[in-house]
This record gives structure tokens, C-alpha cells and sequence, in this order.
């Protein structure tokens, strides 16, 4: 039996295998960094709705937010919460992660909270 040639296929298999591991771990940093960024952007919405009450300049501002930083439409829910029995609003922002390669994108949720700064009487 003749082995020549075989070295070639094993490397030709072994660089497809290694491609695809980095590509799945290129696929998972843009997934964290796209989580990470939209809690940014839900924490600094929850900031403006808690201080001014002003519901849709949040909405928008973590609509642009996302838009702006990685490139992807935000669905915005803002909600009254309770925080250690004080009011405070909850600001979720969910969207879809950039797509590399194969693989299919998935939805990214965050979620950020701020104290009702009216509620306490703040100036």
C-alpha cells in the first residue's frame, strides 16, 4: 500500500479544524463584546429615564446607542422595577450578535437598572 500524499490530506483536515475552532472563538468574543456593549447602553438609557423621567429619549438614546457601537437594531423595554423596596426603572435592550462564518446569530439581552431619582426627591 502506497501512504504518499496522505501527509497532505492529514494537514489539509487538520488546518480545516483549526480554522473552524477559531472561528468559533472569534464568533464568541463578538458575542461577549456585543453583550457587553448593550448593557452600556441599557445602563446609560435606565441613567436618563431614572434623572428626567423622560421615557422615549431613553428609548432612543439606547436605540442609537446600539445602532452607533456595534451595528445592530435594538428592541428597547423600559419598566418600573423595585430595587430593595426603592422605585427604580429597568431598562432591557435585546438584539442579535454579529454573524461570522456558519454560524446562525443569536439574541443578546441586557439588562440595567437605575434608582427613580423623582421618586427619591432628588434635585
Amino acid at each position: 500500500m502506497d501512504d504518499r500524499g496522505g501527509v497532505l490530506v492529514e494537514h489539509l483536515f487538520a488546518i480545516l479544524l483549526v480554522v473552524a475552532v477559531g472561528l468559533g472563538l472569534i464568533q464568541v468574543a463578538v458575542a461577549v463584546h456585543t453583550r457587553n456593549t448593550l448593557t452600556a447602553c441599557a445602563a446609560e438609557a435606565a441613567r436618563i429615564a431614572a434623572r428626567d423621567d423622560a421615557v422615549e429619549d431613553a428609548r432612543s438614546r439606547a436605540q442609537s446607542c446600539a445602532r452607533d457601537s456595534v451595528g445592530v437594531a435594538a428592541e428597547v423595554r423600559i419598566e418600573a422595577a423595585d430595587a430593595g423596596g426603592l422605585e427604580a426603572v429597568r431598562v432591557t435592550v435585546e438584539g442579535r450578535a454579529p454573524v461570522l462564518g456558519i454560524w446562525r446569530a443569536g439574541t443578546v439581552t441586557a439588562t440595567a437598572r437605575a434608582l427613580d431619582e423623582a421618586a427619591l426627591g432628588a434635585p
